[in-house]
């Protein structure tokens, strides 16, 4: 997840990174929610050359306090206020219950 721009570059993807930081910090706040061990961030289906590639961004249990606590930044600068106390709670709970 952190390599996520080059990746975004390498494939031609154009997804904005910080839509794309408030959708995951969004879906692993759910999932947290929800006690999912993963959760689909994106799907994006793409020609290139005679073949159709799929990519799927999944974030595994293990994963979420790390891509939480690399986003956080970004949702802070956009003023997601009601999501970042989302993500400040479930980043002070993972380390609490040791999830790190």
């Amino acid at each position: 997840m952190g390599d996520f721009l080059s990746f975004n570059e390498d494939f031609g993807l154009n997804i904005d990174p910080i839509k794309f930081s408030i959708t995951t910090c969004t879906k692993i706040c759910d999932a947290l929610d929800n006690d999912d061990d993963s959760c689909l961030i994106a799907n994006h289906t793409q020609e290139h050359a005679d073949e159709i590639m799929e990519i799927d961004v999944v974030a595994q249990k293990e994963e979420y306090l790390e891509i939480l606590e690399l986003n956080l930044d970004r949702i802070e600068e956009e003023e997601e206020y009601e999501l970042c106390g989302r993500v400040v709670k479930w980043i002070n709970k993972l380390k609490e219950d040791g999830k790190s």
